[in-house]
């Protein structure tokens, strides 16, 4: 029977802005003292939103840690004192300049599960309508927003062109429900 293993004692290793490393020194069931080190980051949401000719938002920015130019679902980290929803709702409207009428989870995970506790959670927003005001943006965020229909999303899926996680998730999640077609 698989047992949980017993903290003996946690230290930090780096406090950056945005994420943390620990090393936890843990017992296992069977005596042995082990260490590992946890990524301490927030939890994450991604936004499938639809808009009302049944394309799909997506996002191309730079990403440093990649050194390349994505193609992505809107998404963003959930800040202190906030809730995934409100998180995706934000984001939503800082990355495209939309608001989304009707907002719904579809699917959730722990892309670093072996590593980290940190959540992703991806939403479907529809009834989107253009926000009035624009939206505070993040000032190192430099964004261009294209829309997809389904189908040639799979197949950018398919070819390795969208590949980050809340997207593929995303786009899976709203095919297998038969949220769009």
């Amino acid at each position: 029977m698989i047992k949980k293993w017993k903290l003996v004692k946690s230290r930090q290793l780096f406090n950056g802005n945005r994420i943390a490393v620990r090393k936890d020194t843990l017992k296992i069931h069977n005596g042995r003292i082990t260490d590992y080190e946890i990524l301490e980051c927030p939890d994450f949401v991604g936004i499938i939103a639809v808009t009302k000719d049944r394309k799909i938002l997506f996002v191309q920015q730079y990403r440093p840690a990649l050194d390349e130019i994505t193609l992505e679902v809107p998404a963003g980290a959930v800040d202190k004192g906030e809730t995934a929803k409100i998180a995706a709702l934000r984001e939503l409207e800082e990355e495209t300049g939309y608001k989304a009428g009707k907002i719904k989870e579809i699917a959730h995970y722990h892309s670093l599960i072996g590593r980290s506790a940190s959540k992703t959670t991806v939403f479907l927003a529809t009834n989107l309508r253009t926000a009035k005001e624009k939206a505070k943006e993040d000032e190192n965020e430099f964004l261009e927003v294209v829309e997809i229909d389904l189908k040639k999303a799979f197949e950018l899926v398919r070819k390795g062109e969208i590949n980050s996680a809340p997207s593929v998730a995303g786009i899976f999640g709203v095919q297998s429900l038969g949220l769009i077609s």
